[in-house]
């Protein structure tokens, strides 16, 4: 595709992505939304909406040296910062202005090597269901590779493919809780096991959030190793397993023993929600 036929294309999607995706349209393009429930399993997505909000905290990555300015002030989108500041934002991103967006994983609890090696732990409630939030299952450079170096209306034909898929589906943050809980019941249905939290799993998606989070929504700061497991194993009592521990377990054959009780009162919890579902 042409530049001029990206720009034809393109030329009402820019300011779209910021204020004028249709949210709303954009989550019937979602299967587990159009797929009739019974009162039953209403009330058990409800449950795992409220599982989801009190015991999945949103994350966000970043370097140690990061951390006090953040707490002092808030975690800023690319475009707030001062300039010459590092930041992760590609080409494509503030093409499309998502460097107007603060990023956030949710129940990502694990080091990241390239984003930072600490890991902030955010209220979900407050920022998922905000109206200046939305989400989507996947980080664009996940379909796009190199083309994430270039402006949007730079873009080849497949990657342009690519980037319209994506935007299709965008949706608010209250829609992707009721996704993501919809997954999870069919996910325990199927398998009859706790929820691993990984994008192969339970896809709990990339969040984006327009605008600073406020540091008031942050509720803890994991900088060791014993962190991670602690906040890992407060996940698993919360019916969650992170994806590092689900690895660990399939390692030994086994969920290492100060995981067992948690692991325990996890399954406890889903079995009452598929009961409550009427499986």
């Amino acid at each position: 595709m042409s530049a001029s036929e990206n720009l034809t294309y393109f030329s009402y999607l820019s300011w779209e992505l910021l204020d004028k995706v249709d949210l709303d349209k954009n989550a019937r393009n979602y299967e587990i939304l159009k797929q009739p429930t019974t009162r039953k399993e209403e009330l058990a997505i409800g449950k795992i909406e409220e599982m989801l909000l009190d015991g999945l905290p949103l994350t966000h990555s970043t370097k140690p040296e990061n951390l006090s300015s953040i707490q002092g002030s808030a975690i800023k989108p690319a475009k707030a910062l001062p300039e010459g500041k590092f930041t992760h934002t590609l080409p494509l991103d503030e093409s499309l202005g998502l460097d107007k967006y603060a990023f956030a994983s949710w129940g990502d609890v694990h080091r990241h090597p390239i984003y930072g090696s600490s890991t902030l732990l955010l209220c979900t409630e407050k920022i998922l269901l905000s109206d200046e939030t939305i989400a989507s299952p996947y980080d664009i450079t996940l379909r796009i590779g190199a083309g994430t170096n270039l402006p949007y209306d730079e873009l080849n034909r497949t990657d342009t493919e690519h980037l319209k898929a994506y935007l299709q589906t965008l949706v608010t943050g209250e829609h992707w809780l009721e996704i993501t809980a919809r997954n999870a019941l069919r996910n325990v249905i199927s398998n009859g096991t706790v929820p691993v939290i990984s994008h192969a799993k339970l896809n709990t998606g990339e969040i984006k959030h327009k605008g600073a989070i406020d540091a008031d929504h942050i509720q803890g700061v994991l900088l060791t190793k014993d962190d991670y497991n602690v906040a890992q194993n407060k996940m698993l009592r919360s019916g969650f397993m992170a994806s590092p521990l689900n690895s660990l377990t399939k390692l030994h054959g086994h969920i290492p023993a100060e995981y067992e009780a948690s692991f325990k009162r996890a399954k406890k919890m889903w079995r009452k929600i598929v009961d409550l579902a009427g499986y």
